[in-house]
């Protein structure tokens, strides 16, 4: 479908269609995620892998903006959306080899922001079961997961590794979102 407007490149681009403004929380322009869309984003595996995982999210709203500029909206529709500009997908990679520690270091890295950090990391604490369940549900996520956990190994040193890797988030991480 197709409009005359001054969306530019959103229409142009083949992922918007309108859906209706309440939606996407009456913002015509913000297309509701769908696999489909997802896998149609000329975006790396272990971006779509964490864009379709957000794809679970319940109990509140997630407009994401994509580094092309194409924002996209998770969870339910019917909440106020919190904000995540994601300006680099190489953040991806650091969530699916890190987890949090990760999505930490991404923000660190300047590969993504929001206006309101700690509504967003109270969203996706809120979402941790579903989240946990795709990567570590299903019996390759399990089987993943033991070969990982065989190469840490349980020693002094390896230890000291196991803890900076799950510990040490840094100062800047929290005087981002902590001192406002």
């Amino acid at each position: 479908m197709s409009r005359n407007c001054d969306y530019g490149k959103l229409f142009s681009t083949g992922h918007m269609s309108y859906i209706t403004a309440m939606e996407a929380n009456a913002d015509p322009r913000v297309e509701r995620a769908t696999p489909t869309l997802i896998a149609s984003l000329a975006a790396p595996a272990s971006a779509k892998a964490v864009l379709l995982a957000l794809m679970q999210i319940k109990g509140g709203a997630l407009r994401v903006q994509l580094p092309d500029g194409v924002p996209v909206l998770f969870g339910e529709p019917a909440e106020a959306a919190i904000d995540l500009t994601i300006h680099d997908y190489a953040f991806a990679k650091r969530v699916l080899s890190h987890g949090d520690i990760g999505f930490a270091e991404g923000l660190m890295a300047g590969e993504w922001n929001s206006e309101d950090i700690p509504a967003l990391l109270t969203l996706l604490a809120g979402n941790i079961e579903r989240f946990m369940r795709l990567l570590e549900g299903g019996p390759i996520g399990k089987a993943l997961n033991w070969m990982r956990h065989l190469t840490r190994e349980n020693t002094r040193s390896g230890s000291r590794k196991n803890i900076l890797a799950h510990y040490d988030l840094g100062n800047r991480f929290y005087e981002v979102w902590l001192d406002r």
